[in-house]
């Protein structure tokens, strides 16, 4: 029945994991394998802190560049449909134009940081992945 084919199966496959962990007891001279925590992860990442922190930051200031687009899309649609009834439409188009060079200069900063955050949390991605394995 499809149960004893299913406890058949996990019993070979824990067979064969036995006896890789034997194979990779035998490699590391025997000694028992060390335990996984969180603390040694961190541990090899403690060289990359300055690049982590200051992709943190540049996470902040993307995320505070993503949340203040729709504010400023609001003040440019307000300046567009809104205002009072005697205001000149030249004041109207020079609210309109600052609103506008406000939320490009959002729309660039935020893409900067972004880029920033990217760039520097793959390169401390990387550079870990590349010390564990040199420590394997």
């Amino acid at each position: 029945s499809a149960g004893r084919r299913l406890s058949r199966r996990l019993v070979v496959v824990r067979g064969e994991a036995s006896r890789s962990d034997k194979l990779l007891d035998a490699e590391a001279g025997g000694r028992p394998p060390r335990e996984v925590t969180f603390g040694r992860l961190l541990g090899l990442a403690r060289p990359e802190l300055p690049l982590l922190a200051t992709a943190t930051v540049a996470l902040f200031f993307s995320s505070a560049a993503q949340m203040a687009m729709p504010g400023l899309v609001g003040h440019m649609v307000g300046g567009v449909i809104g205002g009072a009834a005697g205001e000149a439409s030249d004041a109207k188009r020079r609210a309109l134009n600052g609103a506008v060079l406000q939320l490009a200069c959002v729309f660039v900063a935020g893409g900067f940081f972004s880029f920033v955050r990217g760039y520097l949390f793959t390169l401390a991605g990387e550079r870990v992945v590349a010390r564990l394995r040199r420590r394997l």
